[in-house]
């Protein structure tokens, strides 16, 4: 058997790597079935056509089987089944049928035999480059057909490439594409291809120099492949540079370039003098942050390398640019006797802040064990005038210097009474974290816990109090005032909740903790600060008489869902085996009108009490007969996880997707019914039911979205869509089976009446302008079909349905007679009157299309100039202005 690797020259080891187990399997199968055709007088050439071919061509898995099959009879023979899988409809199946052709065509040794074959299949594949959707799309809108469209482009161009490779236009078809198609992804195909199969081939070289001023993910293939291959040839130092100040829209490829010339072309006399010109202020920020970089690593050693970047700091506008030459001279030249001192200056007196901030960063990474920098971090911390050069000083003596002995001094002079809040709180955190159990930093610890203006520091000197220093006296009135001061702050609830925390945690013991948490819990401001003065409560006084009577009532009357539903869940938890737990629990769920706490016992008892006797039943009861939805549906959740096996369940389950009042839960029902029934046999006719006779569209649309998802290729569907489509009253309903009677029934007689019928007759121009669509993008061939939506963009009466007409046409038939004018036509005589911001107007969908498919046009410009001057409608205005502008026609 011919393969593609043998064609291209390599070795018959990589040959026989490429195959591997599956090939080696899939060639005796094939070699079995054709010994059992042969027992025959002859091989059965239909029968391999239509019963392995017709039956296997869309699972793409025996492609290789059948691959191996074609290339093992005559040619004539492959040309009629190829013949035969061209004339497949392959459209939904993206072309699969084409591109397996193309693969047993390239298993026939003499294609002489089959000559128009071979032909026509170039032609479908070559076609196949610039297929697009038939109607109107942009690029994000729908990602998973954008997806379609970018990879049967690309695969058409690699089949071409590699079926056809010895064919003469081949190569000049790939040239072609690569760097004129208006595809990005068909270009970079091509040149992936031409790289693949023509490396040696002497335009390939100029092919890739035009790609490299390109997109950038284009400009980077052909640079990489250029400079691997080329790297010698003359003019590849000059493509490379051109490459950094040419086409301003590419930006990583000029990255490259320039540490690409930097790394090849090193030794050569120019490539320092020119990437000193790439750090010029007028050069592409990319380009210049690159060549400084390259600069300072790749001569180094030069002696003026390090005059030139302390230079580029000293006078350079861009801060970013000055901070990366900072980075460089310090990590670089760390060792030369001028570093430092420039470092300290740059802290000192440069007018960047960023610039201050990489300088102090890299003098603590590098000069740390410096004697100098300790009194030099000292004098920062106390007067530098950037707040952030200051906290990272402070940070540093804290941690580096804590055993000096004016650092705690110093520390506490910035905590208390320097001029800046931040630098306050810094040296604060900093005291709590290196010197929470010294003496004297009690009395500190005591007045940031009442009054510092930053929360997160007196949050710690509450835990350091609390943890360290609970023996004091004063520590607990303290707490209790934190954690009742400034009731109405809520921004500092988290400083309370602290302190109620650490009462509870630390003095449980104490006579008064405990009225002093009830009061908390029942009269707090916020909830989170009740939250844990509830949690306390349980957990250290469960057993006291009073706490269960309480959490009963947060349960039952608390103002707030969710500290209800924590009080309800702590009583489950902890008195689980109470005997009135239990029935307390239910009776929140009738009586109480908040849906988190009903949510919350319901749980608690199906959760709890899963193996008592009449949990299911009680869960049943709340299903059919509770007035609330939530409470039924929160039940039906609780039922489905812990009894689905009950044979009882799915027929309750169906009668609640019948009866249940609510909408939204009987569509919740339906969903819960498939996801845990769907193989009942029942199924499918209890949802036919529900989406024809439901009350509610919702819950209709849900049934349908159901069938269409599980039952589509059952029989009779194509009626019951029908059905749905001509009678069903919810337009949801409608849009949902149209879409599936247009994709799945394409080739039925009475698919594109329906959707004409549709277009023309239905109420809901959202379905209208599905069934128009899809009468677009699958009937474009059709000889009424352009006639049909013409006719649409000049008598409709809804500017949406005109606007889409006019998409559709523009995308499909932009190449067809008589478009122009039609699209000139619609752009000035169209009736829109704009009333919403958001309405679509057809005049500029025309005006649009026109500047995109015909920009050339003799009358595109004074189109343009007219409807600056002349349209009642400013978007048409604006977008004719702009683009004349940009045309520099203005």
């Amino acid at each position: 058997m011919k393969t593609q690797s043998t064609k291209r020259g390599n070795n018959s080891m990589e040959s026989i790597s490429t195959w591997g187990i599956t090939t080696t399997l899939a060639y005796f199968c094939a070699s079995e079935y054709l010994r059992q055709l042969e027992k025959k007088e002859t091989i059965a050439l239909e029968e391999l056509k239509i019963e392995v071919f017709g039956k296997y061509w869309q699972d793409e898995s025996c492609h290789q089987l059948l691959r191996l099959i074609a290339g093992m009879i005559d040619a004539k023979s492959v040309g009629e089944i190829i013949d035969y899988l061209c004339q497949q409809k392959g459209k939904k199946n993206n072309f699969i049928n084409l591109f397996l052709a193309a693969k047993c065509l390239d298993e026939v040794k003499n294609r002489q035999i089959i000559a128009k074959t071979d032909n026509q299949l170039f032609e479908l594949l070559k076609s196949l480059i610039k297929y697009d959707l038939n109607y109107y799309y942009r690029l994000h809108d729908i990602p998973e057909e954008t997806q379609r469209v970018r990879d049967i482009r690309t695969q058409a161009v690699a089949a071409i490439a590699t079926t056809w490779h010895d064919r003469p236009d081949t190569l000049a078809l790939l040239k072609l594409w690569a760097t004129s198609d208006d595809n990005w992804d068909v270009r970079e195909a091509a040149v992936q291809e031409i790289i693949k199969g023509w490396q040696n081939e002497t335009d390939t070289l100029l092919v890739l120099k035009q790609c490299a001023n390109s997109n950038p993910r284009l400009a980077t293939l052909a640079l990489e492949e250029i400079i691997s291959t080329w790297r010698d040839e003359p003019d590849t130092l000059f493509l490379l540079k051109q490459c950094t100040t040419d086409n301003d829209n590419v930006i990583w490829p000029k990255f490259e370039a320039v540490e690409k010339i930097a790394i090849g072309w090193k030794d050569e006399p120019d490539t320092l003098p020119f990437l000193k010109e790439c750090t010029a202020p007028n050069r592409n920020w990319l380009v210049r942050q690159a060549a400084v970089v390259q600069i300072a690593r790749g001569w180094h050693d030069r002696p003026d390398t390090l005059h030139f970047i302390k230079q580029f700091i000293a006078s350079d506008n861009d801060w970013y640019m000055r901070r990366i030459a900072v980075q460089e001279i310090a990590r670089g030249w760390h060792d030369e006797p001028d570093t430092l001192p420039l470092l300290k200056q740059l802290v000192t007196s440069d007018d960047n802040r960023d610039v201050q901030r990489v300088a102090i960063e890299e003098l603590i990474i590098g000069w740390h064990d410096e004697p100098d920098i300790f009194p030099l971090l000292k004098e920062w911390a106390i007067f530098n005038n950037n707040w952030e050069i200051r906290n990272a000083a402070i940070r540093e003596i804290a941690r580096s210097w804590k055993d000096q002995p004016e650092i705690l001094p110093l520390l506490k002079q910035l905590a208390t009474s320097d001029r800046d809040r931040i630098v306050r709180g810094a040296a604060a955190e900093e005291l709590i974290r290196g010197w929470k159990n010294k003496l004297d930093i009690l009395p500190l610890l005591k007045k940031w816990a009442i009054s510092n203006d930053n929360f997160l520091v007196r949050e710690s000197a509450i835990k350091e109090l609390a943890r360290n220093w609970r023996d004091e006296p004063e520590t607990l009135p303290i707490l209790k005032q934190c954690a009742t001061s400034n009731r109405d702050w809520h921004h500092q609830s988290h400083v309370r909740k602290a302190a109620v925390e650490e009462i509870g945690r630390g003095w449980h013991n104490e006579s008064d903790t405990l009225p002093f948490l009830k009061e908390i819990a029942t009269s707090d401001d916020i909830f989170s600060v009740k939250i844990v003065a509830i949690q306390a409560i349980v957990r250290d006084y469960k057993d006291d008489i009073d706490t269960l009577p309480l959490l009963k009532q947060f349960a039952t009357s608390a103002n707030n869902d969710y500290l209800g539903s924590v009080a309800l869940q702590e009583i489950a938890i902890a008195w689980k085996d109470e005997p009135d737990t239990l029935p307390f629990i239910k009776q929140c769920i009738t009586s109480n009108n908040h849906k988190r706490v009903q949510h919350t016992a319901i749980k608690a008892i199906a959760r709890g009490w899963h193996n008592e006797p009449d949990t299911l039943a009680f869960l049943k009861q709340c299903v059919t007969s509770d007035d609330c939805g939530n409470v039924r549906y929160e039940a039906i959740q609780e039922i489905i996880r812990g009894w689905e096996d009950e044979t009882e369940i799915l027929p309750l389950l169906k009668q609640c997707a019948i009866s249940d009042i609510d909408s939204d839960g009987r569509a919740s029902i339906i969903a819960e019914i498939i996801r845990g029934w769907k193989n009942e046999p029942d199924t499918l006719l209890f949802l036919k039911q529900i989406a024809t006779s439901d009350c509610d569209g919702d819950v209709r649309y849900a049934a349908v979205q159901e069938i269409i998802r599980g039952w589509k290729d059952e029989p009779d569907m194509l009626p019951f869509f029908t059905q749905m489509v001509t009678s069903d009253d919810c337009w949801a309903v409608r849009y949902a089976a149209l879409q599936e009677i247009a994709r799945g029934w394409h080739d039925e007689p009475n698919t594109l009446p329906l959707l004409i019928q549709t277009v023309t007759l239905d109420i809901s121009e959202d379905v209208r302008y599905a069934a128009l669509q899809e009468i677009a993008r699958d009937w474009h061939d059709e000889p009424d079909t352009l006639s049909f939506i013409k006719q649409i963009t000049t008598s409709d009466n809804h500017e949406y349905l005109r606007q889409a007409a006019v998409e559709a046409i523009a995308e499909g038939w932009q190449n067809d007679p008589g478009i122009y004018e039609l699209l000139c036509h619609t752009a000035i005589n169209d009736p829109f009157e704009r009333e919403n911001d958001y309405q679509h107007n057809p005049r500029k969908t025309a005006l649009e299309a026109i500047i995109k498919y015909y920009p050339n046009h003799s009358q595109t410009l004074p189109l343009l100039r007219d409807r600056v001057e002349n349209d009642s409608d400013d978007k048409v205005r604006k977008l004719a202005s702009n683009t004349l502008k940009e045309w520099g026609q203005s």
